[in-house]
């Protein structure tokens, strides 16, 4: 899990998986959650096991495209800030 992150998301589409559950097993869902983006270890009962990899598997993807679009935005930020440098005419210019 990265820790630069703040946030992650729960996408609408699955919260029915929610529904289904009993109280214990959604509860287990839930901690299991919450462990996975804090690095504790997780306990999972044998409902809430496979659902918990469809969250997993989606952290993981959303993980992978954040640290795409964060390298993609370093790389802009130092393009500009190369381009800002190459512009200046400090060395250039005559002392009065």
């Amino acid at each position: 899990m990265s820790k630069q992150r703040k946030s992650f998301l729960i996408y609408i589409d699955t919260l029915p998986l929610f529904d289904e559950l009993n109280d214990a097993d959604e509860l287990s869902l839930c901690r299991a959650i919450n462990h996975y983006h804090r690095d504790l270890p997780i306990e999972l009962t044998e409902v809430a096991r496979p659902l918990f990899r469809i969250f997993q598997a989606q952290f993981e993807r959303d993980n992978e495209r954040y640290a795409a679009r964060c390298e993609k935005n370093r790389a802009s930020v130092l393009k500009r800030y190369e381009q800002q440098q190459s512009n200046t005419d400090e060395y250039g210019r005559i002392r009065m």
